[in-house]
């Protein structure tokens, strides 16, 4: 009976969720707008959603050093053409690896997410 209490107390203890859904909202639910757009983005589809949340994240790491080797290029410590260069190549790159898997042309490969294509 002391057990049981004391996880009475310490249930009633604990803080209070700050998060307050609306109109029947769930927390894992997206606003409608946002759910639009995911879903433009990401399509519907969830292995390809999957794929290309994936391919985004490479994406994002990807920028960062577009980001990095631009700023080196600009500080005169590399070639500015060649950077460029290499900016253009890995942005048309990852453009074509997201279009290849939004289009669903990437399903008929072995790797439909294109993983070594998005390494190289």
């Amino acid at each position: 009976m002391r057990t049981s209490l004391g996880l009475q107390r310490a249930a009633h203890s604990q803080a209070p969720c700050r998060y307050r859904p609306r109109d029947g909202d769930t927390p894992l639910q997206l606003r409608p707008y946002f759910r639009r757009w995911a879903d433009w983005m990401l399509t519907t589809d969830k292995r390809q959603r999957i794929r290309l949340a994936m391919s985004g994240l490479a994406a994002l790491l990807m920028v960062c050093c577009l980001v990095v080797m631009n700023s080196v290029a600009a500080a005169g410590l590399a070639s500015t053409f060649e950077v460029r260069v290499w900016t253009a190549c890995s942005v048309l790159g990852l453009i074509a690896v997201y279009a290849a898997i939004r289009s669903g042309w990437s399903r008929r490969f072995k790797d439909p997410a294109l993983t070594l294509a998005q390494i190289l």
